[in-house]
């Protein structure tokens, strides 16, 4: 235990030699000194290690006479203080000893300074920074931090990022806008022209479309999916058997979803992929999106940005044939108003009983989850 006070009042020592030595630049020599005080003061361990060396400069000598009073309680702006030698009380009764803090250490602890005055017992030596510059170095290395996050995310959602050197990717990361939409917030209503690309960062997206121009036929006259829904929709509400067979939540169609690291409007990004402005975005929750302009974009390499736009040329072939399997199945649908017996020829049996048909899903669902409700009823036998 001696052992460990005599290293702390070792390294004090050689702290207050070293800033009493110091100029307006930090020797190697002195850092040292400094840097040994980590290990002694329990604050400066809550301190990053990457900024070290840069609070190392903050700190600076200061001398206080016997009775002399470091601290007034009603003072609004107080520096943050290590004790180096010597001694101070507070006015409630507090003593304070080489080694100990007092003062305004809240940018790292939290925690702010209870006003109360606080007097040099004796000759002292305190070593001491000002918090508002701790605090911006603080705030400055935790914005490094999150940038190098968004570098990592984004070499995980751009194609090829992650190849490009470290100073090419952290100045790539910057043409980039963070935005946070609310639950069922609508990103981008339909037949708007975006002038933005967006990345999901955190949250989960809808696609929906409705005003989708469809043609079922070349005699027919084009209709929209909105159309085609709301005809589908009056044709089983008439079938006592059918009700429940399309919701009447919407007049949109269900797309997609997607979540975390996948676009949306990436032709905004492109003159050679035209916009059809055939869908809009609705979150389902919570969403944060990073969103890029085509001018922004453009200062990307050229192997990346080529391997965005197949990227984004599948996509919306994909959402062509999903849209083209929605309007089939809405037609189908439609056709039921001239097959008046179809809930009699189409309910399945069971041991040579009709089923009763509750709920079958509507066709804005992917077909791999589309499903079907049929209610088995056991009848009761009659007491004899």
């Amino acid at each position: 235990m001696e052992d460990t006070h005599s290293s702390k009042q070792e390294t004090l020592l050689k702290v207050r030699a070293a800033l009493e030595k110091r100029g307006d630049k930090l020797l190697e020599e002195e850092y040292q000194a400094i840097k040994s005080l980590y290990k002694e003061i329990p604050e400066l361990e809550l301190i990053p290690k990457n900024l070290h060396l840069r609070v190392a400069h903050l700190f600076y000598l200061k001398h206080f006479a016997a009775n002399e009073k470091a601290i007034a309680a009603e003072d609004h702006y107080v520096q943050w203080y290590i004790v180096l030698t010597g001694a101070f009380t507070t006015s409630d009764m507090r003593e304070l000893l080489p080694g100990d803090t007092f003062g305004d250490f809240e940018p790292v602890n939290k925690r702010k300074w209870t006003h109360a005055d606080v007097v040099a017992r004796k000759a002292s030596t305190v070593a001491f920074l000002l918090p508002r510059d701790l605090a911006y170095l603080i705030d400055q290395g935790n914005a490094n931090q999150s940038h190098k996050a968004l570098i990592a995310f984004l070499a995980e959602s751009i194609p090829k990022f992650g190849q490009l050197s470290g100073c090419v990717k952290y100045r790539l990361a910057r043409r980039f806008t963070e935005r946070t939409f609310g639950s069922r917030a609508e990103i981008l209503p339909e037949g708007s022209s975006p002038e933005h690309a967006y990345l999901i960062k955190e949250g989960k997206c809808k696609i929906l479309a409705g005003k989708t121009k469809i043609c079922p036929n070349a005699e027919e006259e084009c209709t929209t999916l909105e159309e085609l829904k709301r005809r589908a929709r009056n044709v089983v509400a008439s079938k006592s058997s059918q009700r429940g067979y399309i919701s009447n939540s919407t007049t949109r169609c269900q797309i997609m979803t997607i979540e975390e690291k996948q676009w949306f409007c990436e032709e905004a990004l492109f003159d050679d992929i035209p916009w059809k402005e055939d869908y809009s975005v609705v979150a389902a929750t919570r969403t944060t999106v990073l969103m890029i302009s085509r001018d922004e974009f453009s200062k990307f390499p050229r192997d990346v940005v080529e391997e965005m736009r197949r990227n984004t040329k599948e996509r919306i072939q994909w959402q062509a044939e999903r849209i083209r399997e929605l309007s089939v199945s809405l037609m189908k649908i439609n056709k039921l108003d001239s097959v008046s017996s179809y809930a009699e020829r189409e309910t399945p049996k069971k041991n040579g009983k009709r089923l009763s048909l509750i709920h079958i899903s509507e066709p804005t669902r992917p077909l791999y989850i589309s499903y079907a409700v049929f209610c088995l009823k056991k009848k009761k036998k009659k007491k004899k």
